[in-house]
This record gives C-alpha cells, structure tokens and sequence, in this order.
C-alpha cells in the first residue's frame, strides 16, 4: 500500500486522480501539419498578411484557439467544422498574430505553460501592457490594410488582420524556411484554382493577392459579380439568410437558389500591365426538406454524431472549354488532379463526409465488406446524398437550363449547354456512377431533346428520330458540293475580266495536274492510240474488200436456220445491234455515194462459208466498237 494513499477515519482509502498525460504542444502540431502538405492548398487559410473586412465574434476568438475540435462542429452549414484548417499556418510560421476588433492574439506554441500558449491584449491599452516594444509592433504592421496610428488611438480595427512572420531558421516545429521566392510559388499554385473557389462560398464575393515592395500593389484579383440585368449576388444573400433559419426537422421543401453570376480574374504584372479573363456560370445550389428524403438520409441528416446537412450544388460553365474537368467541392475544391475527379460535364458541390485532412471524400475501399461499409454512417451518408440530393440538384439544373432556353428562344448556344450537362456514361469515375440510375431515369422522362420543328420545341425521347451517324455525314458532303457547284456556276456567268485572274489560273492548274495524275503518260497514250489507228485500218481496208467482192444484196429469207434459232438472248440482241448498224452503214453509203455499186448478197441459207464469213464480220465490229470506246477514253 502505497504511503500517498491516506485512510479515513473508518478504514477507507480514497482513490488517486490524476489527467491524462498530453504529448506537447509542438509535437500536437507537426501531427496536423502532416496531414496538411504545404502546397497550395495553405492559402485557404490566411498566408503572410491576410484582411477580411468581417470583425471575430466570440466564437471566433474561440475557435481559433482550439486543436482537434471547432465550435463550428455541431453547425451543418458551416465550413470548417473540424478546427484543423488555420493551424495548419503553422508550416510557415511559428508565432501567428490576429488582430480584430478591439483585440490582438499572439500565439506562442513554445511557451512552458500550456495555459499562456494564447496571449491577448486590448489595442486601447497596448503601450500599457509590460514588455510590450510598441514600435517593433507599428513597424511590423506599418500601415497594412489600413492598420496604423489612427487604429491604435482608436483602439479598434474594423476588420481582421492576420499576420505570420515567415519562419527564417529550423525549429522544433518544422524545418520548413520560408523566403520571398517560396512565398511567390504559393501564390502562383493558389491562382491555378483561385478562378472557380468563389462558386459555392456563402459570404465571400471577392479576393485579392498584394505584392508589398514600393508600397502596396495588387497583384492577383478573384471578383464574383451579378451577370447583365441579373440579380444573383442580392438572391445570394437572401439564400444565405435563409439557411441561418434551417433545422432539417422544421423545413418540409426544399430550399433552391440558382445564380447565373461572371467571376471576374484580374492579373497584374510586374510591369503594370493588366489582363482580365471573365467567365459565367450557371449554378443550382439547394438544401432538400425532409419530404424529400428516403427515411435513410433523413435519419443520417439529424444524426448529431455526423452533423451533416443535405446541401449540395452543380456548376456549369456558359461556354464549353477543351481544358474543362468536373471537380469536387465541399464548399472550397479539394486538391486539383490531372484528370477530373468525377467525369461529370459540371462541378460538383456537397456537404460530403472528408478525409480528416479536407483532401478527400470518403470511399469504402476495395476490400471493406458490406458489414463494414453500413457501420460506417460517413460512407452511407456519402452514397445517400449523391444518390438522392445531387440527383435531384443536377435534374433541377437541367430542367432550369431548357426553361431559360424556351424563355430566350432557344438560341444555339443555350441548346449546347443543355445537351453539354448531361453526363456521357462512359466517363464517369466509377465511385460516382451511383448517381447515374436516379439520374437517367429522371432524364428520360423529361423533355430533353429540342427539334425545329413546329417552330422548335422540346420533346421526349421517345418521340424523336434519330439519325444515324453516316447520314449526316452524307447529307454535310451533299450539301459542300451542292454548294460547290454553285460557287462554280457564279463564277462561270460573270464577265471573263471580272473573274478572279489568280484564283481561275489556280484552278487550272489544279485541275491539270490532277488529270496527269489520273491519265497515263504522254508516250503511253500515243503508243495506244497508234496501235488503235493501225487496228482500225487494217479493218476498214479488209471491210471494203468484202463488199467489192460481194455480189448485189438479195432479199433474206424470213425463214432463219437452226443456229438462229438457238441464240440465246443476249446473242439475238448484239446480233439486232449488228443489223441496225449495218442498215445505217448502208443509208450513209447511199446518201454520200459512197459504193453505191457494191451491194452483198444475202447470207445463203445453209452455207457454211457464209455463216463464217458473216460471224468474222460480227467480230471485226465488236473489235472496232471496243477500239472506238478506247480511244474515247484516251481522249
């Protein structure tokens, strides 16, 4: 028995209290900078000197003071539930400094008592406090974001200022230095997707990166504003006070808000000039009511161990770009990847179950069993709310886009962005493709396809004709040569000195030097055509030595012989061919005078050396008819 151990006055011993032991500060730290690799994804929080015109409340002072935990943890719509994203700061910096308010935070992980980790001073009475050096503090804020004399004598900042002295030497913390050229890197992985962090943020409607040298100077700027006559920037201050009313068990319909809006990037270089890239987006958010939700999502939505809420929403560029990936977002975008995320047309926004880190939506893994996956309530509620809630959104989006098309007359560009929503099937990450069986369902039944017809309108699928691949390859080839050919016939009616002189001698020789192609050579052709002159002689001399010889043509019997009989029809054709030709033959000897005296007799019936002699003859005009064709196409 221990002698510390004391006995009451009837023999009982009280038992020893003691807390559990906790690893140092320090150590609790570089834990969560593990998890926080420090690549652009630093700067969602504050880097250097960072300004937000919004003063801390006392939450906020709170908050900011704890590891592991936030006072936003129990709030479903808030980001940064999980108290980890500002010590990640610490990859930079070993004291960061918060001014706000009437107030200033200096946090010192080093000091020996873990109860003075947090200093705060009151700015009335800084000069006051002991140890206080007033002019190192002015000098090292001097003057930034409009912190200066005037707010010391005030006593209150109208806003909030972080500063994070860049870490020169290792220390017990991290061994990551930081200089001028480190922090530039930073900022330029931070522009990679500074463009589209704006789109599902509830407050935040503009950021802008400084470059402090000769004064204070714009660098990099993110604006997101109202696009034409609309009014998205005012709606999305109305949604936002609306979702500070929402309880999942009071709100029985869904909660939508859709903003056409242009995000505005501006770029400064270090010359002064200035570019300006802008881009519009279509975007659909929404928080789905309890009549909407499968009993499973409902009871997971009002689970206070998950403290999640059904919020999601879809993003879509006005103009479709070859560089465009779907990505993922919880309110900011998770790490960026070569390839998209989710192999959806759009990005995706969700209030999914992360990674403790931020960096990743939770899967089950290729060798969790099923038994597994339905104890974990992140992974169910994961798979429940793109099912039903990102479904239903990315239907709401679809059918808000043809509305807006049938409001506008259905221009061009508004038909492509409808039929550019919709998700092609084979590119979906397979992780995401419990999405597409709610979703095809519903898109089927809704009228997705627009035709012309009846002065355009929207139809369902199964009221449509689809035309196959090859026909409208047809159909554009038609219609280049009919176009051609009227090019070509415009051309030919104008006045020859009208005529475009380089542009006719170009397709002269364009078109001779595709007939050489085509055609044989010169020396080929005039071998042919001799060898056919020569042929053709030979015949006609043997022909008119016939008729001289023959004696005068007899009237032929109507009777023919056997071996007529037996022609078959293609024979009793060429052979009524040779008795036209030869009839004409002999009314064009008659009307030019031309052996007017010789006239053959008729083949006589039975004679063997007639019938050779007229069959010879029927061959020697076959070959001259086949020589004729030749000697046409040489030509």
């Amino acid at each position: 028995m221990d002698g510390d151990e004391e006995e009451s006055s009837d023999g009982e011993m009280e038992p020893e209290y003691s807390g559990l032991e906790q690893p140092p500060l320090t150590r609790m730290l570089k834990n969560i900078l593990s998890e926080y690799p420090d690549d652009g994804q630093i700067l969602k929080g504050p880097a250097l000197f960072f300004h937000n015109n919004a003063v801390f409340s006392e939450d906020d002072w709170r908050g900011i003071k704890m590891l592991y935990s936030s006072v936003k943890e129990l709030d479903p719509l808030k980001v940064g539930r999980f108290g980890l994203g500002f010590k990640s700061v610490f990859h930079i910096t070993d004291y960061p400094m918060i001014v706000s308010g009437k107030k200033l935070l200096v946090i010192n992980p080093y000091t020996t008592y873990s109860d003075e980790v947090c200093t705060s001073f009151h700015l009335d009475s800084l000069a006051k406090y002991k140890g206080m050096d007033i002019k190192a503090f002015k000098d090292a804020f001097d003057d930034v974001f409009g912190f200066g004399e005037e707010t010391l004598a005030s006593g209150e900042y109208k806003g909030t200022l972080f500063r994070f002295p860049l870490r020169q030497i290792g220390t017990e913390l991290s061994g990551n230095l930081y200089n001028e050229e480190k922090i530039e890197n930073l900022f330029d992985s931070f522009t990679t997707e500074a463009p589209f962090t704006l789109l599902f943020l509830k407050n935040l409607e503009e950021m802008t990166l400084y470059r402090r040298k000769n004064g204070v100077e714009p660098r990099y700027r993110v604006l997101i504003q109202d696009l034409g006559s609309e009014t998205s920037l005012e709606k999305r201050r109305e949604f936002r006070k609306s979702l500070q009313k929402y309880t999942t068990s009071s709100m029985s319909s869904d909660l939508i808000c859709s903003l056409h809006v242009n995000i505005s990037v501006e770029s400064h270089d270090q010359n002064g000039l200035t570019t300006r890239d802008d881009k519009s987006w279509f975007i659909v958010n929404a928080v789905l009511g309890h009549d909407n939700m499968s009993p499973q999502l409902r009871s997971l939505s009002q689970d206070k161990d998950l403290s999640y809420s059904p919020y999601v929403g879809i993003a879509i560029p006005d103009k479709d770009t070859e560089d465009f990936k779907g990505h993922v977002f919880c309110f900011l975008p998770l790490p960026l990847e070569e390839r998209s995320l989710t192999g959806f047309p759009v990005h995706v926004n969700g209030f999914f179950a992360l990674s403790q880190n931020r960096r990743h939506v939770k899967w089950p893994s290729a060798d969790l069993k099923q038994s597994a996956i339905t104890a974990d309530k992140s992974l169910q509620w994961n798979q429940a709310l793109i099912k039903e809630a990102l479904s239903q959104v990315y239907l709401n989006m679809v059918q808000q886009l043809i509305t807006k098309c049938v409001k506008a007359n259905n221009p061009d560009t508004l038909v492509e962005m409808v039929y550019r929503s919709i998700p092609c099937l084979d590119d979906v990450d397979v992780k995401w493709r419990i999405i597409l069986d709610p979703l095809v369902k519903s898109l089927l039944q809704t009228n997705l396809l627009y035709t012309e017809n009846n002065g355009g309108q929207w139809i369902e699928h199964r009221n449509a004709v689809f035309e196959c691949p090859h026909s409208v390859t047809e159909r554009k080839s038609e219609a280049e040569n009919k176009d051609h050919r009227k090019r070509h016939s415009e051309e030919r009616t104008r006045p020859h000195e009208e005529r475009p002189t380089e542009k006719r001698e170009q397709r002269h020789r364009n078109t001779t030097q595709r007939r050489s192609e085509q055609r044989p050579q010169e020396n080929d052709i005039s071998e042919d055509r001799k060898r056919h002159q020569e042929t053709t002689q030979r015949i006609e001399n043997k022909d008119q030595q016939e008729e001289e010889t023959q004696p005068e043509e007899e009237q032929r019997p109507q009777e023919t012989t056997s071996e007529y009989q037996k022609q078959s029809p293609q024979e009793t054709t060429q052979r009524r061919q040779n008795q036209d030709h030869r009839k004409l033959h002999s009314e064009k000897n008659k009307t030019t005078g031309k052996h007017d005296t010789a006239k053959r007799e008729p083949r006589p019936q039975g004679n063997d050396t007639a019938k050779k002699e007229h069959k010879n003859h029927r061959k020697r005009q076959q070959l001259k008819q086949n020589q004729r064709q030749q000697d046409e196409r040489h030509i």
